[in-house]
């Protein structure tokens, strides 16, 4: 372990350990402090979103209608997660366990974070270190938030990637596994393109029929679940694709009966710019496409970060927390940056590097403005009407990162067996579809 490896661990661990101690020490206003400080809004106690989980499991083994409401929960929460958790919960555990269980998804966060992210210089170690300890990452850390042990099951997946044919297989059970769980990880399982169509068909097989008895046997409550997934407003700390154009229509039309329709009108037309940014960093890199190299594990972490952000932006809205996701992108953002010769293609990478941090601590800043603005008269946002150009920005950076993270899975999807068929049989007089 190198020593800038080192002193981002020690850095993560000693903020949250030192946020936790006074909380455990009992000097609760300090720690409601901080974390206000940081964007965060504490609860009462920590890891309110671990015992939302132990709570349901509770309340289902009692007999009670978990999707209607939870009176287990501390704030009657239904479970907007899959099913699978109230049956693969043991009955010993119920919400006296919420400490420890709290702790052990931290546990395995901060043990994956400090297996993937390796600075190896003081600026990107300052840089990964202000996105440890940004208001995303420690709103997830505050709440215990599951994404916290999905990010743990992302690095397996990335470690078992780069592994031979069994230990691929592996990472697939895995990305399945996750699925299961919380349904957006089964996204990861794109990752089995990279197979020969020889593999890749008995994993599709078996993932296929993997998730139609899945689906068989909880249905009902599948669909109740999906239909008590929480939807908030497209100012709040949610990451999505529709929080720009949606939002936009909103305030245009002042919530009125025509918003729907501009939102949509809206979405497709950043849709052209988007799709015309992903073109053009995929061409830039396809240049450089030998730097992305599947067997080096900083290039595997930026894949699987793209996949998960990529797929969770455009799906729906994103409570803040998952985008703890993002630092799987920037290692691999980073060793391209470092390697790339282009002089242009390297600033479009560190710009988009830089931007990620800003992302994550996007909450915290624009708390820390409304405090400076508030503290000498001016009201600068409310609930219903955010600060817009700090919001707009904050948008449009959102759509700047996806699309080079959507061109990172373009061109892994064209380096792939299937992909290098299809484009060549579009393209059969291009020699650039041959394996590199």
């Amino acid at each position: 372990m190198t020593a800038y490896r080192l002193a981002l661990g020690l850095i993560v661990i000693a903020f949250y350990g030192g946020i936790f101690l006074l909380r455990a020490l009992g000097h609760d206003a300090l720690y409601q402090s901080l974390l206000h400080g940081l964007g965060v809004d504490a609860f009462q106690w920590p890891f309110l979103d671990t015992h939302a989980i132990l709570s349901a499991a509770q309340c289902y083994r009692e007999g009670v209608d978990i999707y209607v409401s939870n009176p287990c929960d501390a704030l009657q929460r239904p479970l907007p997660y899959s099913p699978l958790w109230y049956d693969i919960i043991p009955g010993f555990i119920t919400t006296a366990a919420t400490p420890v269980v709290g702790t052990a998804f931290n546990l395995i966060f901060l043990a994956s974070v400090l297996a993937l992210l390796r600075p190896s210089s003081r600026g990107e170690l300052i840089l990964l270190a202000l996105a440890c300890i940004s208001t995303t990452v420690a709103y997830a850390v505050e709440r215990g938030n599951v994404d916290l042990l999905f990010f743990g099951f992302a690095a397996v997946v990335i470690w078992l990637w780069g592994g031979g044919p069994a230990a691929r297989l592996g990472a697939y059970a895995v990305g399945f596994l996750g699925g299961v769980l919380k349904f957006y990880p089964f996204v990861l399982l794109a990752l089995a393109l990279r197979e020969a169509p020889r593999r890749l068909l008995p994993i599709a097989g078996a993932s296929g029929l993997g998730l139609v008895v899945f689906l068989a046997y909880y249905n009902l409550a599948i669909y109740k679940g999906l239909k008590s997934l929480p939807r908030g407003a497209y100012f709040i700390d949610a990451f999505s694709a529709k929080n720009l154009p949606f939002g936009t229509a909103d305030l245009v039309t002042g919530f009125g009966p025509y918003a729907k329709p501009l939102s949509y009108a809206l979405f497709a037309v950043l849709l052209v710019p988007f799709g015309a940014a992903v073109i053009f960093v995929a061409r830039r890199l396809w240049t450089e496409r030998s730097l992305l190299d599947w067997d080096r594990i900083e290039i595997r972490s930026l894949l699987v970060g793209s996949i998960l952000v990529v797929a969770c932006f455009f799906a729906g809205q994103n409570a803040g927390y998952r985008g703890i996701h993002l630092l799987l992108v920037l290692p691999g953002l980073m060793l391209l940056t470092r390697a790339v010769a282009e002089p242009g293609l390297r600033a479009l990478l560190r710009l988009t590097t830089g931007a990620i941090p800003l992302l994550m601590w996007a909450w915290g800043i624009e708390r820390l403005l409304e405090r400076g603005f508030g503290a000498v008269g001016i009201e600068i946002a409310t609930p219903e009407r955010p600060n817009l150009v700090f919001w707009t920005i904050r948008e449009l950076l959102w759509w700047w990162v996806a699309a080079v993270l959507a061109s990172i899975v373009t061109l892994f999807a064209l380096q792939t067996p299937v992909g290098r068929a299809v484009a060549r049989a579009l393209y059969p007089s291009s020699r650039a579809w041959s394996p590199s």
